[in-house]
């Protein structure tokens, strides 16, 4: 099967570099904050070496307060993605009264 997140194309890409990715690109630094902290390459090599870093955001990682700590793309992308930090839907307009 296909190694998540990337393919042949990209291996050989990753190969190609002038420096061993797995000593330049430490999978286990900063990894509390990949997703705004890491760059493209070093999110592509972790996920495809160490199975790190595979979605565009955790959507897992604070959850429980995502009103207040995500940016609004985050919030837009887990909702979409995972339906996950949704905002709740409206309350349901009353009825007009009878006429």
């Amino acid at each position: 099967g296909k190694a998540a997140g990337g393919g042949a194309a990209e291996t050989k890409v990753l190969r190609d570099l002038p420096f061993d990715p797995a000593e330049a690109l430490d999978c286990k630094a900063g990894v509390a904050a990949w997703e705004e902290g890491w760059s493209v390459l070093k999110k592509k090599w972790c996920c495809h070496a160490e199975h790190v870093a595979c979605e565009t955001f955790d959507c897992q990682q604070g959850a429980s307060d995502w009103k207040s700590k995500w940016s609004r793309r985050k919030q837009s992308w887990c909702c979409a993605e995972k339906n996950v930090g949704c905002a709740p839907p409206p309350p349901p307009r009353a009825a007009p009264p009878p006429p």
